[in-house]
């Protein structure tokens, strides 16, 4: 049973109507945490100056103007009412007549202290040519402290994973909204269009004392040679894994045995959270029908694919059969372990099964894209075939999701597939393509 006491308190002031101030605080208990360190108090507090109504004289051009600014935390628990204290359930089969005990979950309990986040926020918003166009700009710089994760633990303590107060976290971003209505005739005819974009720079500051890397509970591909970790100074939830070591000439090395590439040490590989999104949203209206369309994307992000390592180690990526290599072999050549030149020629399949399954930056690309997310068609049914009925308007529309993937930057894959359910973003195992749908809608105003 989880459970959340709590007391709120909030003023509000104005003055002249164009200078607003919030202020607010909030205490909470939580029913998760370790009972002598379980409550929190954040405060907050929010300025905001209408341009618009202090300007009396404005230009023309200007229909409305904000500048708002803010400062507030806000904490929270664990997630999981059974985060500090064992729980157990009774086996099916007793033993020498008595009851077995099991534990119930796979995570050490902790004495966990509630987590703080601390965001710094201000904005501009503003409309202009009567209100044909307008936009909505912030920025922020969000401060994380003791944030609750679950860190894997080896299944040798009977556990698969540990929750923990990490230390701190830091994210900055730019947020922007634009709207507007570039067409409007008085036949009937209009054009609306937004456009959305958010950029998130993140940053893990601390984990804990001597702790700098941090692996995510089940964030393990099936080739288990890659996982997300959270990395001290590195962003949140990058893809870890291995490559091709090289000497410090910047030379290969190889084994001298089998001739296949050595692996170097564990080391991040990519961030497995894209920061940049951008969305493109479209409106057309003429004399009765509309049509709506929105392409979305993301950029910055990698993916590891399992799809492709399997596929090199089966013999049925492209790779595995450019430049005749399954004729000619592969010719690799650097220094072997103890720095001595290096130059063997082995067969594809042999290099390309040694190394599916080692070199895990072989196999994490770029996952970039761009979807056209959703395209609806619809048409307003005339007053005159509603004039008798209780409905003073109504629509039908036709609507498909997920209808095409315009770019992608990642092979062979749904550049969106993940292979868990969890925050940990970036790895892929023969993940299926986004699934089409197309619906009817019916939409009626009493």
């Amino acid at each position: 049973k989880l459970g959340i006491n709590s007391l709120f308190t909030s003023v509000d002031l104005d003055y002249n109507d164009f200078i607003y101030l919030t202020l607010s605080g909030r205490k909470d208990w939580f029913s998760t945490l370790d009972p002598e360190k379980n409550n929190l108090f954040y405060p907050s507090v929010g300025l905001s100056f209408l341009a618009s109504e202090a300007w009396k004289s404005k230009p023309d051009w200007m229909s409305y103007a904000k500048v708002r600014t803010s400062w507030a935390q806000v904490g929270g628990g664990a997630p999981n009412p059974y985060a500090i204290r064992a729980t157990y359930s009774a086996q099916s089969n007793p033993h020498l007549g008595q009851s077995l005990m099991t534990v119930t979950s796979g995570t050490i309990p902790s004495l966990l202290n509630p987590y703080t986040s601390t965001t710094l926020e201000a904005g501009l918003e503003m409309r202009i040519f009567n209100n044909r166009v307008g936009f909505d700009l912030t920025l922020y710089d969000r401060t994380t402290t003791d944030d609750i994760l679950n860190a894997a633990i080896p299944p040798s303590s009977g556990y698969g994973n540990v929750a923990l107060n990490i230390g701190e976290m830091k994210n900055r971003g730019i947020e922007l909204m634009i709207n507007s209505t570039p067409v409007q005739t008085e036949n009937g005819f209009s054009w609306d269009m937004s456009f959305n974009m958010a950029y998130n720079k993140n940053k893990v500051i601390k984990i804990a004392d001597d702790l700098t890397s941090l692996q995510l509970p089940g964030a393990t591909t099936r080739t288990l040679n890659g996982w997300i970790y959270h990395f001290e100074g590195q962003p949140f939830g990058m893809i870890a894994g291995f490559k091709q070591l090289k000497d410090s000439n910047g030379n290969l090395v190889f084994n001298s045995t089998s001739g296949l590439p050595v692996a170097g040490p564990l080391e991040p590989l990519g961030r497995g959270v894209p920061p940049l999104s951008i969305g493109f949203n479209n409106n057309i209206r003429f004399k009765g029908f509309n049509v709506s369309f929105l392409l979305d994307s993301r950029w910055g992000g990698s993916i590891y694919s399992a799809t492709n390592a399997y596929g090199t180690d089966f013999g049925v990526h492209k790779r595995t059969v450019e430049n005749n290599v399954r004729e000619n072999g592969i010719t690799l050549s650097g220094v072997d372990a103890a720095g001595e030149p290096f130059s063997k020629t082995i067969s594809a399949e042999k290099y390309y099964r040694g190394t599916a399954y080692t070199i895990t930056d072989f196999f994490v690309e770029d996952a970039d894209f761009i979807k056209l997310r959703s395209l609806a068609l619809g048409y307003d049914l005339p007053s005159s075939i509603l004039r008798g009925t209780p409905f003073q308007s109504a629509n039908i529309s036709i609507v498909g999701r997920n209808l095409l993937l315009l770019y992608n930057a990642a092979e062979n894959i749904d550049p969106e597939s993940n292979y868990n359910n969890s925050n940990a973003q970036g790895l892929e195992n023969f993940g299926l393509p986004t699934t089409r749908s197309f619906g009817f809608n019916l939409s009626v105003l009493f």
